[in-house]
């Protein structure tokens, strides 16, 4: 089976156009292995609806009613996007409903730190994801995630990682680097502490904000609204990546990194939590004592492990292609 000869259809509930997360990354990303690809976004309603659940069935009965499904080989939703074909018992499509975000993850994170978002979450979100994974293939884009769908006992469930398409390559090592929302759950807080500790280097954050930030380390540049292509120049400066998010699905900075030949210390989540070794360091436990304490580690003996060779050896383009390949021979 050539995939590249293959036609399916991505239904995405976001504007795919604006890359500002995974799922918007991905939508993008997949066109390299998909040529014939149709992208589907919210951008086709005239009236966008704010709640996502809204978004999904006014998308899902806009094509419905407008094209014809069977003209594609699969249909791809993301999330909560096969919700509304479910409630149709549209049984009679080939669909592969991605998991990106793990809010499942976060759910429990919430939970344990008395978070009101956990409510919010576990009855205006994961139902729906449940729901639209009645009727789909179930893809976690990490076997991370994947846990957590066998943990709801959802069935039919496959592992599609992520890669990097972007070419990095590491050429000075001006800062540390962190990369992301600047938010407790992204660990933002704890980098802090890291950059605090040491008042000598030079660290840098390349942030998914349009905010301004105040009373910030003297020795921290925040880059922000650098365009998803661009981001390349701000990788090529690391000598490392800090990524201490308490919830990952697949991130793709950790995979930017690596291809870049940059180490990474990140927590043991996402595509992290199954690998015992990793180029760098990975935090069992969430603590600023804990990140220092491995910045000053690769600070002084470096890594054992080629970040390059490890991206090469599991998440390359050609890797993730054969990835591809498999899953949908085992279902189709």
């Amino acid at each position: 089976m050539k995939i590249e000869e293959l036609k399916p259809l991505l239904i995405a509930q976001i504007n795919t156009e604006i890359i500002g997360g995974g799922a918007e990354v991905f939508t993008q990303q997949i066109k390299h292995f998909f040529p014939l690809l149709k992208i589907i976004d919210i951008n086709i309603l005239k009236n966008d609806p704010l709640n996502e659940v809204q978004r999904v069935q006014k998308l899902t009965e806009f094509i419905l009613k407008n094209y014809n499904l069977k003209k594609y080989d699969f249909i791809i939703t993301l999330g909560i996007g096969a919700w509304y074909f479910n409630k149709l018992k549209r049984y009679d499509l080939n669909i592969l409903n991605f998991y990106h975000g793990n809010w499942m993850g976060f759910r429990d994170h919430c939970y344990s730190i008395f978070n009101t978002k956990y409510y919010y979450i576990s009855i205006k979100k994961i139902p729906f994801e449940k729901q639209s994974g009645k009727i789909a293939n179930n893809i976690g884009v990490s076997k991370f995630v994947e846990n957590y769908l066998i943990k709801e006992k959802m069935r039919n469930h496959q592992v599609i990682y992520n890669t990097s398409l972007l070419e990095i390559e590491r050429k000075r090592d001006d800062y540390i680097l962190f990369t992301g929302r600047p938010t407790r759950e992204k660990g933002f807080d704890v980098f802090l502490e890291v950059v605090k500790a040491f008042p000598k280097e030079h660290f840098a954050a390349l942030l998914l904000t349009d905010k301004s930030l105040t009373d910030l380390p003297e020795n921290l540049k925040i880059y922000g609204n650098i365009p998803y292509d661009n981001i390349s120049t701000v990788y090529e400066k690391a000598k490392m990546l800090i990524s201490p998010s308490l919830f990952e699905g697949n991130s793709y900075s950790i995979l930017e990194a690596l291809k870049g030949d940059i180490p990474i210390i990140a927590s043991n989540v996402g595509l992290i939590w199954e690998f015992d070794k990793i180029p760098g360091k990975k935090i069992l436990r969430h603590s600023g004592k804990n990140y220092i304490s491995a910045v000053r580690d690769i600070l002084n003996e470096g890594t054992y492990i080629s970040p390059k060779t490890f991206f090469n050896d599991n998440f390359s383009p050609h890797i993730i292609k054969k990835n591809w390949k498999k899953v949908l021979g085992d279902i189709f």
